[in-house]
């Protein structure tokens, strides 16, 4: 929100609606593929990428999709898919395309000898797009919750939907204008 004092910008927390917060198709894995999952090399030292980051880079790069892994050493407790991991986009796979990316992903994967397990474990039909808002609920203490991939989810979702539209600054500037990198984070110059 912008305030009278034109040289300061303000922001505030405010309520989503179904349209804004949109809809993403979810992949549940099955119990097969965690196992298969916790078999690949762990890079070690501090400043190691981390399978489930690489991955997820890697798929950004490849389907130009903001998508979230989540890490199936680590599953949801709760919700829907406890217990499983899931692949969550705003918008379908190409199963083929993933499948490719697993098996290219995974094949150069140091300390792996080039294996190829996990591209035949993928899951990749959904029931097609879910409204967001249908993921998340309230707690006993009237806080939003949900899995937390939601809330990034939504914020691309949000972030989309300012990019969509220059945002005016001044009458003597032009607007700025918004754009989307592959995290789903907005970026302006």
């Amino acid at each position: 929100m912008v305030s009278d004092d034109r040289r300061r910008l303000f922001t505030m927390s405010f309520p989503l609606d179904d349209r804004l917060l949109g809809t993403v198709h979810v992949y549940p894995q099955d119990e097969a593929f965690a196992p298969a999952w916790r078999r690949l090399p762990r890079p070690r030292g501090k400043d190691a990428v981390q399978p489930i980051a690489s991955l997820q880079t890697a798929a950004r790069a490849v389907t130009g999709e903001r998508l979230v892994f989540t890490n199936p050493g680590r599953p949801a407790r709760t919700g829907r898919w406890a217990g499983r991991s899931v692949i969550v986009t705003p918008g379908p796979l190409d199963g083929a395309v993933v499948r490719t990316l697993m098996r290219e992903w995974e094949t150069r994967l140091d300390g792996h000898d080039g294996r190829d397990t996990l591209a035949a474990l993928l899951q990749l039909s959904d029931d097609g797009p879910q409204p967001l808002s249908s993921l998340l609920h309230r707690d006993t203490m009237g806080r939003i919750a949900g899995p937390r991939w939601a809330f990034r989810v939504a914020g691309w979702r949000l972030a989309s939907v300012l990019a969509a539209q220059p945002f005016p600054l001044d009458e003597t500037l032009p607007a700025l204008r918004f754009h989307l990198d592959s995290e789903g984070d907005l970026l302006a110059w």
